[in-house]
């Protein structure tokens, strides 16, 4: 899947991973007095700075491209189980949630036919029980 949920949460924690080594770097260096303070201060704060940014990066991704969606198709589902068989689902990306809603579609679509041929064979031959 070409913009798989997993790909980009992999980039967003892989540069956290990389942001919290340098600060534990940058902090390892201060603690033994190795280079100017002022320099490794500015240094631990941009880089804690960096961190934050990336962490609330992280948490957009996982809030509006996962859990939102994710919602939606509950509420869906949910008014499938009422037996609504007219619900749209209406969340159509090319990843794995994507794929989850045409699945769902599908399982629409073949209720629908399944309940239309019930319906069609009584018509039929209503004495049949």
């Amino acid at each position: 899947m070409k913009n798989s949920f997993k790909m980009k949460l992999k980039k967003v924690f892989g540069v956290i991973g990389v942001t919290v080594v340098l600060t534990m770097l940058m902090s390892f260096l201060a603690a033994m007095g190795i280079g100017n303070k002022v320099v490794n201060m500015i240094a631990g704060v941009v880089l804690l700075a960096l961190n934050l940014s990336v962490l609330l990066q992280g948490y957009g991704i996982i809030s509006n491209q996962i859990l939102k969606p994710l919602a939606n198709l509950e509420e869906e589902v949910r008014e499938l189980t009422k037996g609504n068989l007219d619900v749209e689902i209406t969340y159509t990306g090319e990843d794995e949630l994507g794929s989850l809603a045409n699945s769902e579609r599908d399982v629409i679509g073949t209720l629908k036919t399944v309940i239309e041929d019930i319906i069609g064979y009584e018509t039929v031959t209503p004495n049949y029980k």
